[in-house]
């Protein structure tokens, strides 16, 4: 098993933003939070959707309603690092993420959006190839934008991520390396709690009558396509090393 680095535990006043990348294991880790924080975590989507009933602007609840901070040690969901969240998080804030082999993700993202009635872009992606749905669809194609490092560090030049890093609270996982990323996320929160299977495409698309991606006649086409819109993110993920920890959140 491969040594972690001295991690220090994150003060108890102060708040992790796990800032889910879709499709990089969020959901495993999601559930294991939940068996491990139970109440003390507050996912971003509840709150949008508490202020969409109350008829508020996103900011303006979160703004107005100080105490939903109240007791939370970590806060959940798809939202990028300069969320309302947290920005107007009242203690001071540390991130997590996962991030994952970018042209995976991609052709991961889409099976996953053909294959879920319940998502918002299903009905306008399931006739579309992975190359046409990038190209027509602006959700997709924002998707495949360097949208990972985009999500975690508000930027995808990577002096100004090293330098984020650096001077920042970071924890950044591969998705190929879970197991390295998981015992660090515990170590930091001072929780046990055992990861569970991620969902994976073979279970999403069995018993389907959608062909695979692989087998769309444009499919080397989107390939191209999003190795060049996330040329600095497929360099980026080239050169990571198994786990980023920021000197902040180092022992010693």
């Amino acid at each position: 098993m491969e040594e972690l680095p001295q991690i220090k535990r994150l003060p108890e006043g102060d708040i992790l933003f796990w800032l889910h990348v879709p499709r990089t294991a969020g959901t495993a880790i999601n559930r294991a939070l939940e068996d491990a924080l139970g109440p003390r975590m507050l996912y971003a989507q509840a709150v949008s959707n508490d202020a969409a009933a109350a008829g508020e602007p996103y900011e303006a609840y979160i703004r107005s309603r100080p105490a939903l901070y109240d007791g939370v040690r970590l806060i959940a969901g798809h939202m990028r690092v300069d969320d309302a969240l947290v920005r107007l998080a009242p203690r001071p804030a540390a991130f997590a993420g996962v991030v994952r082999e970018p042209v995976a993700r991609a052709v991961s993202l889409y099976e996953y959006v053909r294959h879920t009635p319940g998502h918002g872009s299903h009905a306008a992606m399931r006739p579309l190839t992975l190359f046409q749905a990038i190209q027509a669809l602006p959700n997709m194609r924002d998707s495949v934008v360097c949208a990972q490092i985009i999500q975690l560090f508000h930027t995808h030049d990577a002096v100004a991520i090293a330098r984020r890093v650096a001077t920042g609270r970071y924890l950044i996982g591969r998705h190929d390396r879970l197991d390295l990323f998981w015992r660090a996320m515990e170590r930091l929160l001072g929780i046990a709690a055992p990861l569970g299977r991620a969902n994976d495409s073979a279970t999403l698309t069995r018993d389907t009558p959608l062909p695979p991606p692989s087998a769309e006649p444009d499919f080397a086409q989107a390939l191209a396509l999003i190795q060049d819109y996330s040329a600095h993110e497929i360099a980026y993920y080239a050169r990571m090393p198994p786990l980023i920890l920021s000197p902040a959140l180092r022992q010693g």
